[in-house]
């Protein structure tokens, strides 16, 4: 059992109480708070990568300060948790534009930007593409861009898929609609309207 799920259950069983005390929270309904996140929470790199802060206690010094009343050593299971946040991190922002056979036309402006998300696949909930040397990432990623055109070969409005950029760590590749990189230059069309 990992001891992040063991600070759970006795956090389950423990008597609000004491513990109340002992975690120096002065109100009730911040400490409910926090103890009903950390107990909803899958594992410790989600409760940590959810963020918490109360006043009295951030996600880390909170599970920290349980660890200890608990007597409990958690460095490791915190030292890994972060590792596979900071991989997180790196795909937060990373996605795939889908490049199409788009032109303008008559096309409403208002109606091209009201679409253009449909054009972005974000890649941050992908798995398993965290701890892969890049050259298996760019093999998985070419994978799922080969799903992605054969489930979607058409955007509506933009038309015919013609290709895919990914966008990861500050770097762009290339793919066509099989999943295979390329030396395409594609460039992002972007609409936006400001009110």
């Amino acid at each position: 059992m990992q001891k992040f799920t063991l600070i759970q259950t006795l956090l389950r069983e423990a008597k609000r109480p004491l513990l109340f005390k002992e975690l120096n929270y002065a109100n009730e309904a911040n400490f409910e708070k926090a103890k009903n996140k950390l107990l909803t929470s899958q594992d410790l790199a989600q409760f940590l990568w959810c963020g918490h802060y109360d006043g009295v206690h951030s996600s880390l010094t909170l599970v920290e300060k349980l660890a200890e009343i608990f007597g409990l050593e958690l460095d490791v299971e915190i030292a890994l948790a972060q590792i596979y946040n900071a991989k997180r991190q790196i795909f937060s922002d990373a996605y795939l534009y889908i490049d199409t056979n788009f032109t303008k036309g008559s096309t409403p402006l208002f109606a091209i930007a009201m679409m253009s998300e449909q054009r972005y696949i974000s890649l941050s909930g992908y798995e398993k593409l965290y701890f892969k040397s890049k050259k298996e990432q760019l093999r998985l990623i070419g994978e799922i861009v080969k799903a992605q055109y054969q489930a979607r070969p058409r955007l509506e409005l933009f038309g015919e898929v013609t290709g895919y950029k990914l966008h990861l760590c500050k770097e762009n590749y290339s793919f066509d609609t099989n999943g295979k990189l390329t030396d395409k230059v594609i460039n992002e069309q972007i609409a936006t309207i400001k009110f």
